[in-house]
């Protein structure tokens, strides 16, 4: 065997136990999917909320067992979450909640998830032989994106776009279409705007608002109108169905948060509100779509004012004295010049010189030589030659010739 077939076999063996691990994970996914959200709601004139809590409490945890979350809904119901299949059976078949008669109930929506898929190879299939074809993979409905035909009339052609629902909370990396691996992305939908009074949240069909013109916010109809557009949501140059609106790009978020976290609406609305409250330093998503960011001028940052600053001395360079209230300054020793004392003869009015010797300057580390003209005209103060014996005339302790005791200075011994 060559190297070349070699390494096919193990690409060929690679791929088939990928195979096997995404079938394993998605039958295990499979084994998962259950009702994990539920309401509870009261059958009778009774409600929930006037219960204590802790009776509630104590009566889910004896009758169910431990929910993950359980939260109260605007209306006073229950809504309770579960991550275990038993748990959801027995919410299934919950008739009895601290002796008011409820009834159990599977959310509408949090139960489920969509997901888009693009395969060009289902353009000639059937939506209920597409159903029943990936039933075994949690897929309950499926809807097919059409587009206009392009020739003036009202016919729409399919395209290889499909929204899959799934009956899980969230959405599967990919499904297998009979042969073929594709992959699932999140289904983020539009935001709702009602068409009669042109606000977000609701429908037409339920709408009790005034009817708003769409083109230019007005009390009235939309049709025949000719006037200055004006969004009836921002104020707005643009019409309320313009994607360019602020309040849009809003409810897009929340869709987005909504549909990736499976989260509810008002939680997803309070998650983005939150997020809108942080201060920004550039412009929004609107300024720059419309371009209006480009006309306005970025503000000014000043440069920091430079600070005027002066010199303190450490607390090295103070004393206290002893007696005195406050410290006092130190006086600054000079390093230019070092004197050296030189006692080379009995301390005496008459015989103590100082001599004080500087340091010769250095000029790029070269020494200055012996007839440069710097040195011309100085006089170096040397001490006076001895002519006599040093250690017989300076030492204190040497002993003096009586005979020249009577002509030599008696301080100094120095003739």
């Amino acid at each position: 065997m060559d190297a070349s077939s070699h390494s096919k076999t193990l690409q060929s063996r690679k791929r088939f136990l990928a195979d096997e691990s995404d079938s394993d994970d998605t039958s295990s996914a499979l084994k998962d999917i259950f009702p994990k959200f539920f309401v509870i709601t009261p059958t009778t004139g009774k409600t929930i909320t006037d219960l204590s809590p802790f009776w509630i409490q104590k009566s889910l945890q004896a009758t169910i067992g431990t929910l993950t979350s359980i939260r109260k809904t605007r209306i006073g119901h229950l809504l309770v979450e579960t991550n275990k299949a038993l748990y959801s059976q027995k919410l299934a078949s919950l008739t009895d909640l601290a002796g008011v008669p409820v009834k159990a109930e599977p959310h509408r929506t949090l139960n489920c998830s969509k997901g888009v898929i693009k395969c060009a190879d289902l353009k000639g299939v059937d939506k209920q032989e597409i159903v029943d074809g990936l039933a075994s993979q949690g897929v309950t409905d499926c809807f097919n994106i059409t587009i206009p035909a392009g020739n003036n009339t009202n016919e729409r052609r399919k395209t290889n776009t499909y929204i899959l629902t799934f009956n899980s909370c969230t959405v599967p990396h990919h499904i297998t279409v009979g042969y073929l691996r594709v992959k699932v992305e999140v289904y983020i939908p539009n935001p709702l705007r009602c068409f009669n009074c042109q606000r977000f949240g609701h429908g037409k069909n339920t709408c009790r608002n005034e009817a708003v013109c769409q083109r230019c916010g007005g009390k009235h109809a939309e049709e025949g109108c000719s006037n200055a557009a004006k969004c009836a949501n921002c104020s707005g140059s643009h019409s309320a169905s313009s994607k360019e609106c602020p309040v849009w790009l809003r409810e897009k978020q929340v869709q987005k948060i909504k549909a990736e976290r499976n989260v509810s609406f008002p939680e997803a609305r309070q998650i983005v509100s939150q997020q809108s409250n942080l201060p920004r330093s550039g412009p929004s998503c609107a300024q720059v779509v419309s371009g209006a960011a480009t006309n306005q001028q970025r503000p000014k940052v000043s440069s920091p004012a430079v600070k005027e600053t002066k010199s303190v001395h450490v607390q090295t360079d103070l004393t206290w004295p002893a007696g005195q209230d406050h410290p006092q300054q130190m006086p600054q020793q000079s390093t230019a010049s070092q004197t050296v004392t030189c006692d080379l003869y009995p301390k005496s009015a008459h015989s103590i010189q100082q001599t004080t010797v500087q340091k010769p300057s250095d000029n790029n580390g070269k020494k200055n030589d012996k007839g440069s003209k710097n040195d011309k005209g100085r006089k170096l103060n040397r001490p006076p030659s001895l002519t006599q014996d040093p250690v017989a005339t300076c030492s204190r302790y040497g002993v003096l010739d009586p005979g020249e005791s009577t002509h030599s200075d008696p301080d100094t011994g120095v003739s």
